[in-house]
């Protein structure tokens, strides 16, 4: 795992962070926490194992509005 952390696969603003659990159920709201807190931008993508983001969802995300 650390060597996946060191390799250069990632870009930069990827940040990994290793979680694990005490307990035997899925502790999703530690997990959202865990990345709002390892977090250095104001916005984060909480997504879960049974969503798949589309490919477009870069670029579909930079043409929406800068301000509502």
């Amino acid at each position: 795992f650390q060597s996946l952390l060191d390799s250069s696969l990632l870009p930069s603003r990827v940040r990994v962070s290793m979680f694990v659990a005490e307990k035997t159920t899925f502790p999703i709201n530690e997990l959202r926490n865990l990345a709002y807190s390892n977090s250095d931008s104001t916005h984060v993508l909480v997504t879960d194992i049974d969503i798949l983001p589309s490919p477009s969802l870069h670029s579909t995300f930079l043409s929406l509005p800068h301000a509502i």
